[in-house]
């Protein structure tokens, strides 16, 4: 990594300037997991890579684990072990895992499919109360060397004819060879099932008709026609089942799957500006390029997403307050004002909102359709050493798609050694099912 840093003094009033550039070649790539906990299942639980890869090697301590959006320790006497190797992740008796628990783990993982390179620029410029910041950050893999495929010509136009529909990125992975008892290798067959004609291919060790070389790749449960059987050879076995009413019964295919080389960039700029010691207002805005296919020209109008974040934060002091038994200190109003857009396209380098964002706000697993625009407001009112009282609201609109309301209160109060607490949310929401969601933490002690 190269990295350049240029700090001038402000010269007369004249404002700071700092700029940053890096590069670097990666080594890892990102990605996160949604998994749900198994009724009284420690583990091990096994990760997979950001194109479903199910071999993967887990960069040593990139590793992020929340249970419940609660962020876990590592290590035996902690809460989770992890072999970075086989990447599976296993919890200790300090977690016990249910059916109930949600578990999200985010990762780098070694990625040598193409050769990766990063860049960023960054500039910022400070003067008196105004603050400006300006960032460029690009991450694309190199087409023209790729690393653990080696890809034809024909399936370099493969490639540019699917756009963004990476599930067609595959080719057969037959291979006609000749017969070789130190290979796992099929014969190819004709049969019917359900009235209706399939051609397979049948593990053999006949000299006379297994003359085929089959990969096989895993394409998920319900999308295939084989699966892995347990057998004596000396290697990997699978073994052909019958569709059930059209229905595909297995998770393999004889089929290679294609990875496409990616672009991710993002521009971002916005300013803080001060108006006083108490207040203050900053504003950022985004601009993400995100190509899943960069052999392709095909499916680019989703390609660019742009976002915008608005926050303004006052504190007002009130007056001077002396309770007795408490700590004296003026009583303050905190205030705060705050807008997001999200453009239905936007693509973050990594994830920005907090880890339980969609249960938060009751969304599901299902992608964005639709921009979003989430207002917010609160107000708090706090003395040092007695407590605060505070009232949140916010909306997130989707259109006709999905809208949701929900209010925040909090209360905490301590006298005399008491501390009284209360800490709960109303959500309402309407869409395709209208929902209310309701919770709470109180509590009170001596």
């Amino acid at each position: 990594t190269l990295i350049t840093n240029k700090d001038a003094k402000d010269i007369k009033g004249q404002g700071i300037f700092k700029t940053t550039f890096s590069a670097a070649v990666s080594r890892g790539k990102f990605a996160r997991n949604q998994i749900q906990g198994v009724e009284s299942n420690q583990g091990p639980y096994r990760l997979q890579g950001a194109e479903n890869e199910p071999f993967i090697i887990v960069l040593s301590g990139t590793e992020k684990v929340y249970i419940d959006g609660k962020l876990m320790d590592r290590g035996q006497g902690n809460d989770y072990i992890i072999n970075y190797n086989t990447s599976e992740v296993t919890f200790t008796a300090k977690q016990l895992i249910t059916k109930d628990n949600r578990i999200v783990v985010e990762f780098q993982y070694s990625d040598k499919n193409y050769a990766r390179s990063k860049l960023h620029f960054g500039n910022d410029f400070e003067k008196d109360k105004l603050k400006l910041h300006f960032n460029i950050y690009s991450e694309q893999d190199s087409k023209n060397q790729p690393l653990q495929q080696s890809l034809t010509t024909d399936q370099i136009k493969l490639l540019s004819r699917i756009g963004d529909t990476l599930s067609n990125a595959v080719v057969p992975g037959v291979d006609s060879v000749a017969f070789t008892n130190s290979e796992v290798l099929y014969k190819k067959k004709d049969t019917i099932a359900g009235g209706q004609s399939y051609k397979i291919y049948v593990y053999s060790t006949n000299s006379d008709s297994a003359h085929f070389l089959v990969s096989f790749s895993n394409v998920g449960q319900g999308n295939g026609n084989y699966k892995q059987i347990t057998s004596s050879a000396n290697g990997k076995v699978f073994q052909w089942i019958a569709p059930v009413l059209g229905v595909k019964q297995g998770n393999f295919d004889p089929v290679i799957q294609l990875i496409t080389p990616k672009k991710k960039q993002m521009v971002t700029t916005g300013f803080d500006y001060a108006f006083s010691k108490n207040s203050k207002l900053s504003v950022e805005a985004a601009l993400s390029n995100n190509d899943i296919n960069t052999f392709s020209t095909l499916d680019k109008y989703d390609d660019v997403g742009y976002g915008l974040k608005m926050n303004f934060d006052n504190v007002q002091p009130l007056f001077k307050s002396s309770l007795k038994d408490t700590v004296s200190g003026s009583v303050k109003l905190l205030t705060n004002v705050n807008y997001e857009y999200v453009q239905k396209y936007f693509s973050p380098i990594e994830r920005y909102r907090s880890v339980e964002f969609e249960r938060d706000w009751n969304l599901g697993t299902t992608p964005v359709i639709s921009d979003q625009h989430i207002i917010g407001a609160s107000v708090l009112l706090s003395e040092k050493g007695t407590g605060d009282i505070g009232y949140k609201f916010n909306a997130l609109l989707e259109g006709a798609n999905y809208n949701a309301d929900k209010q925040f209160v909090n209360f905490d109060f301590k006298h005399k050694g008491f501390n009284i607490n209360y800490d709960g949310s109303l959500l309402n929401s309407t869409g395709i099912t209208n929902t209310t969601f309701y919770r709470h933490k109180s509590g009170v002690s001596q």
